[in-house]
């Protein structure tokens, strides 16, 4: 723990940011009203590399999706990769055409894909970090 004046140290599992990422992509997924989204109860994940902390991540996304709706369809793939942007556009393309409307990433430099896929198809994305300390999309 760090200690100042300005400062305040937290400790938290990556499965709860994420949960709460699932459960605002399945409060907007039906909302059609909004650019992008279809009416179709479908979100999507890609990720970097398939690791048990990043599975965690996934575990959080799709329990807070289904908390909101437990009919939520989650898609989910991996890159095989940190640093792939074309390999994450792909996937996020494909899960498009499967009927999500939004998509989250924890993949680094791969997630650059999956943002410019998003930009790209007029969908939404989630990204946690900035991907490789470059301007988001």
């Amino acid at each position: 723990m760090v200690k100042g004046d300005n400062i305040a140290s937290i400790t938290f599992a990556q499965n709860e940011g994420s949960f709460l990422a699932g459960a605002l992509a399945a409060l907007m997924t039906t909302h059609t009203e909004l650019p992008g989204m279809n009416k179709e109860k479908i979100i999507g994940w890609v990720d970097g590399m398939d690791m048990a902390i990043l599975r965690d991540f996934l575990t959080g996304y799709e329990r807070g999706a289904k908390y909101i709706d437990p009919e939520i369809k989650v898609l989910s793939a991996f890159a095989g990769s940190f640093n792939d942007p074309a390999k994450g556009k792909e996937l996020t393309l494909a899960q498009y055409k499967q009927g999500a409307d939004i998509v989250m990433n924890v993949a680094g430099g791969t997630g650059l894909g999956i943002l410019e896929a998003a930009r790209d198809a007029g969908k939404d994305a989630i990204s946690p970090v900035d991907t490789a300390g470059r301007k988001r999309l």
